[in-house]
């Protein structure tokens, strides 16, 4: 009973350290103060373990990782991208329903890199497609308050996505589910 309870302690201290994390944020990304460095890093080396990381966490989803061996490095600031693809990982989870999937992968596309998370969770209601990208918004479809949240994690995706050149999008994938799709620099296409 108190090991039990001392998780539940620790459980509740993560928590709030994450809503804190995502509460200054999102004050930086509005007060237009987000910093990141720019260089190249190794984009399929983050995605694998971001991979590697989620997994455990649900065992009642599938996650598959479609990460190319020759993926070329991105240009921008792995921390802020690791922060970013923990988000739409976490997202996809979070929406999905028990035993869906969520689908990782990335690909070269011209002078970018382009990273899509894919589920077959509630969806984007139409017309949310650009509204989730605000402050303290979280779409329409389903019953938010039971997925929890404060509506700043795609807020503050965005914004570390364009503050490193790239961008972020979201788009309902044919079937039910949602396509978030990540676009970051090339490294060879910046040097």
């Amino acid at each position: 009973e108190r090991r039990s309870a001392v998780q539940t302690i620790a459980e509740r201290a993560g928590s709030l350290g994450r809503l804190v994390e995502q509460l200054l944020l999102g004050s930086r990304a509005g007060a237009d103060q987000l910093t990141v460095s720019n260089g190249e890093f190794d984009l399929a080396g983050l995605l694998r373990g971001a991979a590697v990381a989620f997994r455990p966490l649900s065992e009642r989803h599938t996650l598959t990782a479609d990460i190319p061996a020759d993926l070329p490095c991105a240009h921008g600031d792995m921390t802020a991208t690791d922060v970013i693809v923990g988000q739409l990982l976490e997202n996809a989870f979070k929406y999905s329903p028990d035993g869906g999937a969520v689908t990782v992968r990335a690909r070269p596309s011209g002078e970018w890199i382009e990273v899509v998370v894919e589920d077959e969770g509630i969806g984007i209601a139409p017309g949310d497609h650009e509204r989730i990208f605000e402050r303290f918004v979280q779409g329409e479809a389903g019953d938010r308050r039971r997925f929890g949240g404060i509506g700043l994690g795609l807020y503050i995706v965005r914004q570390l996505a364009r503050a490193q050149g790239g961008d972020v999008v979201a788009s309902s994938r044919p079937g039910g589910g949602t396509r978030m799709r990540l676009r970051l620099p090339c490294s060879a296409a910046t040097s």
